[in-house]
Order: C-alpha cells, then sequence, then structure tokens
C-alpha cells in the first residue's frame, strides 16, 4: 500500500475514535457543555463568619417572646415577655454546626428533635425559631411587676419572703395569738400575679390561699393589703 494512503487511513481511523469519545462523554448526565455554562459556581461570603465568637447560652428576645438557654444545655421557650408566665416549650439543645442549634423538647414517648437556624442581621447574630421574628441576644429578659415584689415584706404579723422561682416562706411574728395568715407555725407554697393581685398558695391542703392586693404608690411604696393584713417591703422607701 502506498504510503500516502496508509497515512490517510490511520488519520481517518484516529479522527474516529476521537469522535467516538467526544459523543459517548458528552451524552453522560451533567457532562454536557452547555449545561456545565447554564450552571456557573457562585462565589460570594458566608451570612457570617464561623470562627467569630459569641455567646449563645443567654437571654434572646424577638420583642414579643423570649428564649432562654442554659448552659447546663436546657433551653426554654415563652410564649410573651413575661417569664413568670406559662412556659411554653422545654427541652435539651446543642450546637453541632455554626450555622444551627438543634433543639429536643421534654416530652415523654418522643426523641423528635429540629434544626433552630443562626444567622447574622444589621451585624447580630440572630436565632430564628419557626413561625417567629428573628430573636437577638439581651442582657436581662424585661423588667415585670413580679420582679419589683421579689423580696422580703414585713407586716404586724410575720414576715413574708418570696423567691424568683416563685416560691415563698412565711414566717409568724413572735406574738401571742395566732396571726390570719397561719394555720402552721411557719409555711411555704408558690405564688403568682392574677391581674393586680398576689395569691399565695401555701403547699400544705390544710391551708386556703390568700390574696394581696398590690398597691403601688407615687414613692415607690408598694403595700400589700389583704382584709387582715398590711406587708411591706424591707426594701422600698419609707
Amino acid at each position: 500500500m502506498p504510503i500516502q494512503l496508509k497515512y490517510t487511513t490511520r488519520m481517518f481511523v484516529t479522527a474516529t475514535m476521537v469522535i467516538g469519545l467526544f459523543v459517548m462523554v458528552a451524552g453522560q448526565p451533567g457532562c454536557s457543555p452547555r449545561a456545565a455554562e447554564s450552571e456557573p459556581m457562585v462565589h460570594g461570603p458566608l451570612d457570617f463568619d464561623p470562627t467569630d465568637e459569641y455567646e449563645l447560652s443567654r437571654w434572646w428576645s424577638n420583642g414579643r417572646q423570649l428564649l432562654r438557654l442554659d448552659e447546663s444545655g436546657s433551653y426554654t421557650i415563652y410564649p410573651a415577655t413575661n417569664r413568670y408566665h406559662a412556659l411554653q416549650e422545654r427541652g435539651r439543645w446543642h450546637q453541632p454546626s455554626y450555622a444551627y442549634l438543634v433543639f429536643q423538647p421534654y416530652r415523654r414517648g418522643t426523641t423528635d428533635s429540629r434544626r433552630i437556624s443562626l444567622d447574622k442581621i444589621n451585624g447580630q447574630i440572630a436565632i430564628i425559631l419557626p413561625g417567629r421574628e428573628p430573636m437577638f441576644g439581651i442582657e436581662q429578659p424585661p423588667k415585670v411587676l413580679e420582679d419589683r415584689l421579689i423580696g422580703a415584706w414585713s407586716g404586724p404579723d410575720g414576715e413574708l419572703s418570696l423567691t424568683a422561682d416563685q416560691r415563698y416562706v412565711f414566717t409568724p411574728a413572735d406574738e401571742d395569738g395566732e396571726p390570719p395568715l397561719v394555720r402552721l407555725s411557719r409555711h411555704r407554697g408558690s405564688w403568682a400575679i392574677q391581674g393586680e393581685v398576689l395569691v399565695l398558695q401555701p403547699d400544705s391542703p390544710r391551708l386556703s390561699s390568700v390574696a394581696f392586693r398590690i398597691d403601688e404608690s407615687d414613692d415607690d411604696d408598694t403595700v400589700l393589703r389583704s382584709d387582715d393584713e398590711e406587708l411591706h417591703s424591707l426594701h422600698s422607701k419609707r
């Protein structure tokens, strides 16, 4: 065979193999040159730098609801900004990623958990609870009437101590006779505010609940009044 013919035949075979290989590769899913051009890579900054240091174990609020993340790994969601009212949800939390938290509610017979997104809005870290506006970190929860009542109160018949966990202890005065509040020498229970009334609910079923009207004067001298008792704060300006 002439040299020119051999060379032409070899070039034809080589070209055919190259074309066939191109057709096979181009036919694979996702390998179309046009498809590759239609899906450009996007380069952009993250919502926030994952190396940034920020504190999660604190109070969070959006002005309508409250969230408490505790260092112990527990969380509490409040449906309003008064943390002394009934809570909405309580459970455990952890942070497996810089971009989200995991909440696992305390519910019997379930291990359901859900992701809670983290974001950065106007330079502040935000927690995004589903169906709620973003929550931002706050130093302290909003001050409410309950905060002003916490402490020791005193009257002719004894002393009442209200604590932040909504527990109370009543200690009778060292006097003869039985004060109206007391059926035992000393008792304790839970307290709550209903409207403008402080309600004491003793732990003992033998004692009835006691209600005090909350009277706040212009000089910040708050007084707790019942039909038979008047208590003044030991920290009030009197």
